[in-house]
């Protein structure tokens, strides 16, 4: 009797214990501190709050850097994009940074 008293007591607290674990709600799992601390990458977590911003029809608001501020010069946008036009392998920073449109375009020829 002690042994079965013993055995059952020991599968409530196996089956009691996932009730104690860490609650995590969504705003938790995708805050970058989170992904940072669990491994992700910089370009990871920039990907991840584009795509949740773009579901929310929010619009995504990414601080600039002295990179972005060298590239948005109008020289070095037509330099880029005439490089662009000779290698389609070109880094143009289009991923996840795109308008979707649904009608044909001359610019999709």
């Amino acid at each position: 009797m002690k042994n079965k008293i013993l055995l059952l007591s020991v599968i409530g607290l196996i089956l009691a214990v996932p009730a104690y674990s860490e609650y995590l709600t969504v705003e938790d799992v995708r805050s970058p501190e989170y992904l940072k601390n669990h491994g992700y990458s910089e370009a990871t977590i920039e990907a991840i709050e584009k795509s949740y911003d773009r579901v929310n029809s929010l619009e995504y608001e990414k601080e600039q850097t002295k990179s972005d501020k060298f590239y948005n010069k109008p020289v070095i946008k037509q330099v880029r994009y005439f490089f662009m036009n000779l290698d389609p392998a070109y880094d143009d920073d289009s991923f996840m940074n795109h308008e979707f449109h649904t009608s044909p375009h001359w610019r999709d020829l």
